[in-house]
This record gives C-alpha cells, sequence and structure tokens, in this order.
C-alpha cells in the first residue's frame, strides 16, 4: 500500500481527530497516524484502522478520492470507532454488537439523532441470500 501524506490534510486530518476524539470519546483515543493514500489493500475500501502492535503507533488511512469529494470526515470516523473498539479490546466487526452500540451512542452525541442499529441475520428472501436487521425494540 502506497501512502503518501498531503501536507494541506495532515493538519486536517490531526484537527479533526482531536477534535472527534474529546467530542466522542473525551479524548482518551491514543494517538494516531493519519494518511492518505490513492489505493488501498481492498477494493472498494475507503478508509482502513491498523491497529498499533508492541511499540509501533497505529495507524487510519484514507483513500484519496474521499479528500476530493468532502467524505474524508465520514470515513475519519468510522474508522476511529474501530480504533476506540479495538484499544477498548471489544470486536471490531461491523456486524456485531460492540459497532452497533457505538453507532447508536455516537448518532445521539454528535448530531442529537436516534438511530437503531443491530447486527444483521443472513435469511432467505424470494429465493435470494440478504441480510435483515433485527427490529428496535420499541418499533
Amino acid at each position: 500500500m502506497q501512502t503518501i501524506t498531503t501536507p494541506p490534510y495532515s493538519l486536517a486530518f490531526n484537527t479533526e481527530w482531536e477534535r472527534l476524539n474529546h467530542l466522542g470519546w473525551d479524548g482518551r483515543l491514543q494517538p494516531i497516524l493519519i494518511t492518505d493514500a490513492v489505493m488501498l489493500p481492498w477494493g472498494r475500501a475507503i478508509g482502513y484502522y491498523e491497529p498499533r502492535n508492541k511499540n509501533e503507533i497505529g495507524h487510519i488511512t484514507i483513500k484519496r478520492s474521499e479528500l476530493k469529494n468532502g467524505r474524508w470526515r465520514d470515513v475519519l470516523l468510522h474508522e476511529m470507532i474501530h480504533q476506540f473498539l479495538h484499544e477498548t479490546g471489544q470486536n471490531t466487526e461491523h456486524n456485531d454488537k460492540p459497532w452497533c452500540n457505538e453507532i447508536m451512542r455516537l448518532g445521539y452525541l454528535l448530531w442529537g439523532a436516534t438511530f437503531w442499529a443491530s447486527p444483521s441475520e443472513p435469511r432467505r428472501v424470494a429465493g435470494e441470500s440478504v441480510r435483515i436487521q433485527k427490529p428496535s425494540p420499541t418499533g
């Protein structure tokens, strides 16, 4: 994976990471390296969180196309959720309760919006395999 940090974005990445860290996690996330890249190891991925090893700093990479279309802040927040779950020893996968709980918590905290998120389950609908989200307990 080739990464080249664009200097104007370096400051923006760090400033936004610090802002979200304080808003969403009371500043508890560990400092992390944030870079941009032309390509990521997975075809459709637009961001990637790589956890830290024993003596290394963690790393967030944002696909460069997201800088141009302005969605890089959304990608950064997404990757910071992975960072938080990893640093707190929780499962970092999207389709699991810790991820869903964090989405609901941050949705309310950052935007004042109530979201329902739950792990989806595979089902057959009209002969097709689809993923269905469990309904909200309040309907």
